[in-house]
């Protein structure tokens, strides 16, 4: 799902980008988001966007968790949200230094055992992000060093106009949102070749 999204945006940025007139542009812009409207309220797109694992949380649960994601309050949630919030506890016990590369998956587990987030537990789910996940194993430090690690390169492809590497930065970005891609031997094999040969060839052109 967030693949398709990406890709979606950069295939329209991208004809935005050939349409040379103003006036094609604004229309082309405008034809976006009417259809966007229409797809927005039509009973079978919503049907599906609401029975995405990435999104089936109710209003309910997203407001409990917003509400009591500053404390260690036991909430009725399930899901990311349960993931989230456990990784948010977590974070705040130790935010400097972290756990360790190999304890995070432990000390998630605990949380979920003590929060009475059964499902999590049984099914011994990572955190799901990441971010999240760096910065539970690694601290504060190695938290911004990622950040600035794809700002540094989104500013560099931007610069160069190098739209592919963009492409392929927003796609790596959106996964690790939803998923640590980058703790998967399959996920830093795919980066590590692809990335150092779009950059080599963006520095080229």
């Amino acid at each position: 799902m967030p693949n398709i999204a990406v890709l979606l945006i950069a295939l329209l940025f991208l004809i935005i980008k050939r349409l040379r007139k103003f006036k094609l542009r604004l229309i082309f812009l405008l034809f976006i988001i009417v259809s966007s409207f229409f797809l927005a309220n039509n009973s079978f797109v919503k049907s599906k966007i609401e029975s995405n694992i990435l999104i089936n949380l109710n209003y309910k649960q997203v407001s409990n968790f917003f509400k009591n994601s500053l404390n260690n309050n036991t909430l009725n949630i399930s899901g990311r949200a349960a993931i989230n919030n456990c990784s948010l506890i977590l974070i705040k016990e130790h935010p400097f230094f972290g756990y360790g590369i190999g304890s995070v998956s432990n000390k998630l587990l605990e949380c979920y055992k003590e929060n009475n987030y059964l499902n999590e537990y049984n099914n011994k789910l990572n955190s799901h992000n990441n971010f999240t996940h760096i910065y539970l194993s690694s601290g504060i430090i190695a938290f911004l060093s990622i950040l600035y690690f794809f700002f540094y390169f989104f500013k560099f492809s931007i610069k160069n106009k190098d739209y592919l590497y963009l492409s392929f930065l927003a796609i790596v970005l959106v996964n690790m949102l939803f998923e640590t891609i980058l703790y998967r031997s399959h996920g830093i094999l795919f980066f590590s070749i692809f990335s150092p040969l779009l950059y080599v060839n963006s520095q080229k052109s």
